[in-house]
């Protein structure tokens, strides 16, 4: 009989095995083939469009999947140690005290030296904030005068704190601020998954310096990316334990969460909603949810268990509501604060949504990140559904589940870039679940382990490759500035003082009382527009923003009704110039990696959708306007 018993397991394995293999070759050919067969129609710029490749389909195709293969694994994992509330670990106070002000003092000195060396941060995301800010500071207002794909928190503090500090510094402190604030989150996240505070400051220190983005933009911080999981967090502790210092907290947290950016808005939304009614649930509909996930995994539904210090369903349904409705009254005061008109709270949600509808998107293939991404979601969540029904209390179960959906709903814009830093930042949540469960099985020290080599090969090394390739032309022009001093500028770099100099000329020459467009210069152009008090004439700051056919046309009828001046430089007059192909290594590199650098294949397809969409405003300006100067690297175009 036992022979048996065990002859069954072993074929029912060896199925489960092949139900594996078979659903990630679907897998692999959802996400990345089947997309090529549902090409878009309607032209925005980014690769994607170029190659024919619909990353909504891919992003659908991979919920499924992934869905498909959590339930198949979770069969073959073995039975974990603990449930959702494991033994405590031995404690030992080393680490703790010290490690979190150690790195985010780290991360501060090294911003700050970034900054003292030009006076200003330099990259590309900074650069992007600080033209907006200087445009509000000409009395211009978000969405409405100028576009704007983020919240009024991202934006609004740097332009207070400029008006103390300057621009420059004011930007400085707000995204310095942002930084330490998601070191902080990432701390506190780390604190629900690990109780042992030694191991929690190690992980702290590794993903903290892992994922370190030297970008120096608002956007790109551990805030935005982990603000959903913090709402998730404070929402559920003000749920179950009430008190007015938990609402306080609770109450900003989701008011800055909706105000910060839209995606951060949406999931901590979803994640508030979904908690209320988790715990709205009575009892027994809790075990009837328990008991059809148990069948779904083949695992039987333990009994329900009362929570200690829950309070009756009718307050924690008050709870809930009074929250949404105070912290949505705060929004609305703010959007009415900065806008009196009211337009600024309803573009916000439209511009917004339609900076997702596929503007910038590449296709998706398996590359490292992709690969580390889906590996750890589907072990993650298959063994959180383990660890679901190894646990008495079903309310905490189907809370975890709720950010198993949260986490997964977070990944949909890793699947429009798609670069390593997307799929590292988006991935965060799924990341601290898969630790969270590492926990809670034998041979967890083996697990964790894994998870780092996943980590680091997967994830850390491609985001910093990137990195190092974004900045090597800046450190090539420190080594050799003779040789580099006039290489045409992009977002990320500077090209030496001949070009904003060659700006500032132009504008002297032809007179500062016009408004200009400086046509790809956004580096070397911003120091010219401050100083020289110039304005900017379209509602599109950098013209890739607008994204379409409709928005480049916009821009065009803009340039038009202000007769404004468009200087560009001569090389750029008939499109963007490839640059020279990576060699042999570096392609390879930059295709395991999914980094799109300056001079991969990939970052050519992505230059001939940009070229494609400016092709409008180039035919405009060589048709409607004159050459009113030409010297040097530049040329300045006017109207007849």
């Amino acid at each position: 009989m036992r022979g048996s018993v065990g002859s069954q397991g072993m074929r029912s394995t060896r199925i489960n095995c092949l139900r594996v293999v078979t659903l990630i070759a679907g897998l692999l050919f959802g996400t990345c083939v089947l997309p090529y067969w549902f090409a878009p129609t309607d032209f925005v710029v980014g690769a994607s469009f170029e190659v024919g490749f619909n990353n909504g389909i891919s992003y659908a195709a991979y919920l499924v999947l992934v869905f498909l293969l959590v339930l198949v694994v979770a069969r073959l994992l073995p039975e974990p140690e603990h449930g959702l509330r494991p033994r405590p670990l031995e404690d030992p106070r080393l680490f703790n005290q010290w490690l979190f002000p150690g790195v985010t003092l780290f991360h501060v000195t090294l911003f700050a030296a970034i900054y003292s060396y030009k006076g200003r941060f330099l990259f590309g995301e900074s650069l992007y904030f600080q033209q907006l800010l200087y445009r509000m500071m000409q009395g211009e207002v978000p969405y409405i005068d100028f576009s704007f794909y983020y919240g009024p928190m991202m934006l609004y503090p740097a332009f207070w704190l400029g008006q103390l500090f300057g621009l420059n510094a004011g930007y400085a402190v707000w995204f310095v601020t942002n930084y330490v604030v998601g070191l902080l989150f990432l701390h506190t996240v780390l604190g629900i998954c690990i109780t042992n505070k030694r191991h929690r400051a190690l992980w702290f220190v590794f993903l903290a310096l892992g994922l370190f983005n030297p970008l120096t933009g608002v956007n790109v911080t551990m805030t935005r990316y982990l603000f959903p999981s913090f709402v998730f967090l404070v929402f559920t502790r003000y749920l179950r334990l009430g008190g007015w210092r938990h609402g306080f907290v609770a109450v900003l947290s989701l008011a800055a969460a909706i105000t910060y950016s839209f995606e951060v808005a949406a999931l901590s939304l979803l994640a508030v909603l979904l908690i209320w009614l988790v715990h709205v649930l009575k009892p027994q509909a809790c075990v009837g949810l328990g008991s059809f996930l148990g069948r779904v995994v083949g695992e039987q539904s333990p009994e329900l268990r009362r929570e200690d210090g829950l309070t009756t369903y009718q307050n924690v349904a008050r709870r809930g509501v009074g929250l949404i409705i105070m912290a949505g009254a705060i929004c609305a005061a703010f959007f009415l604060l900065v806008d009196p008109s009211g337009r600024a709270l309803r573009d916000y949600p439209e511009i917004a949504w339609s900076y997702s509808g596929g503007a910038h998107g590449v296709p998706i293939y398996p590359n490292l990140p992709f690969i580390a991404l889906s590996t750890l979601t589907i072990i993650g969540l298959a063994g959180l559904v383990r660890v679901i029904f190894r646990d008495s209390d079903q309310r905490d179960s189907l809370l975890l589940v709720v950010y198993a959906l949260v986490a997964v709903a977070s990944q949909r814009a890793a699947f429009g870039p798609a670069e390593p830093s997307h799929f590292a930042y988006y991935g965060l949540p799924v990341f601290l679940i898969t630790l969270f469960v590492a926990y809670r099985f034998p041979e967890g020290r083996r697990i964790r382990t894994s998870l780092v080599c996943v980590l680091l090969v997967g994830i850390m090394l491609p985001m910093q490759y990137y990195h190092f390739r974004e900045f090597l032309p800046f450190v090539a022009r420190r080594l050799a500035p003779a040789t580099h001093a006039d290489i045409s500028a992009d977002l990320t770099v500077s090209s030496g003082a001949t070009l904003e100099q060659g700006l500032r000329e132009v504008v002297l020459a032809l007179g500062a009382d016009r408004s200009y467009l400086m046509y790809d210069m956004a580096y070397n152009s911003l120091p010219v527009y401050r100083d020289l008090g110039l304005r900017y004439p379209t509602y599109f700051t950098m013209l890739t923003n607008a994204r379409n056919e409709q928005g480049i046309r916009r821009a065009i009828d803009e340039v038009r009704n202000q007769k404004a001046i468009v200087i560009m430089r001569k090389q750029d007059l008939h499109g963007f110039e490839r640059p020279l192909r990576s060699e042999e290594l570096w392609r390879v590199l930059d295709m395991l990696s999914g980094a799109h650098t300056r001079n991969s294949d990939l970052a050519g397809v992505i230059l001939k959708s940009k070229n494609r969409l400016m092709a409008p405003f180039l035919a405009f300006v060589q048709a409607e306007y004159v050459p009113l100067y030409d010297q040097g690297l530049l040329i300045a175009f006017g109207p007849r």
